[in-house]
């Protein structure tokens, strides 16, 4: 790099370069409030922003940290629940003394029952196996070959009883574990290996016998004046689906449906006309609207709250709730 030679090529040199460096912190600065936005938008979900729940994607993001309010432990009037002993125990373990602390020994002597203590503990997990032998005669009358009948859901030489399959359907249902949980959880307990064939097999198997149970609970939703309806979005084998809910004040109907709004609704025989008294469509799907409106408005006001901006949230939270007509008419 040549320098310059005269006093005059140093200041156009200095005058360049400070232009120069002008533009370049006039780039920076830009730059940076681009990556400031997409860090906001980056970091925007479902609970601090309007977005729907669907938007999050697989990840979980964590909840606003609250402070603990009171104090720890039981609460007054709550009624506590301790391990207590019982009358009859299954196993009894008698415990003599052997010796007195003097030396001598204590065999042969009347024994009193001092003190009594229980421990409450699992048998050791074991299979049992049960194995049905079926006989067979010649009828002496007709003389034809008669085979006694396995009882009713004996159908393979080796099988899996109905208590295994109720406690796989406890494990996957009522816990939510996955197949490769339950099948290592029951190898390391009992020994035997358990496929996901199997899982399958038996969560069929009682979603098929529940079935009545279904039909009832969606009769007696429907039969009731006030019902609320929802959804939120979950994968289903990787797809978007959405998980709906029909409730009352003491029933809750869960269905998941690849499609939300009347569209799902009408595949689970919910009628609008029939659930809502109004013959207009148009009314009835107003009348569901109004409950999303609602959740989207308390959305936004939580999402408010938490802004420690001034003038942001702490008004939205000492105003009253606008009226129903007013979230409709924001909304259109």
């Amino acid at each position: 790099m040549q320098l310059p030679a005269s006093i005059a090529e140093c200041h156009a040199l200095i005058l360049k370069q400070q232009r120069l460096n002008e533009e370049l912190m006039s780039k920076i600065m830009a730059m940076d409030a681009r990556i400031k936005d997409l860090e906001i938008q980056l970091n925007q979900n479902s609970q601090n922003s309007h977005r729907p729940p669907s938007s999050d994607g697989y990840r979980k993001r964590p909840m606003l940290a609250r402070k603990p309010k009171g104090s720890k432990g039981g609460k007054p009037g709550h009624d506590g629940k301790t391990l207590k002993m019982v009358e009859k125990a299954d196993h009894y373990w008698p415990v003599y003394p052997e010796q007195c602390s003097c030396g001598a020994s204590l065999k042969g002597e009347d024994m009193a029952l001092q003190a009594r203590r229980q421990v409450f503990d699992l048998p050791e997990p074991k299979l049992e196996v049960t194995e049905y032998q079926a006989y067979s005669c010649r009828c002496p009358q007709c003389h034809r070959q008669v085979v006694g009948q396995f009882p009713q859901g004996v159908y393979a030489p080796a099988q899996y009883g109905p208590r295994v399959k109720a406690l796989t359907n406890l494990l996957y249902a009522g816990h939510h574990l996955s197949y490769q949980s339950i099948g290592e959880l029951f190898h390391d307990m009992y020994g035997y290996e358990l496929n996901e064939g199997t899982i399958q097999s038996a969560a069929q198997e009682l979603y098929g016998q529940l079935e009545a149970s279904e039909l009832h609970l969606k009769e007696l939703v429907v039969q009731s004046p006030v019902v609320h309806f929802d959804e939120t979005g979950q994968r289903v084998s990787g797809k978007l689906h959405w998980l709906h809910v029909a409730c009352t004040e003491s029933l809750t109907y869960l269905f998941a449906h690849k499609h939300r709004g009347k569209k799902s609704l009408g595949k689970r025989c919910f009628d609008l006309e029939l659930l809502h008294g109004h013959s207009d469509p148009r009314l009835s799907a107003g009348l569901l609207l109004v409950s999303d409106l609602f959740s989207r408005y308390l959305r936004g006001a939580s999402v408010a709250g938490a802004d420690r901006t001034p003038g942001a949230g702490q008004s939205l939270g000492r105003t009253n709730a606008p009226t129903v007509d007013a979230i409709i008419r924001s909304q259109r």
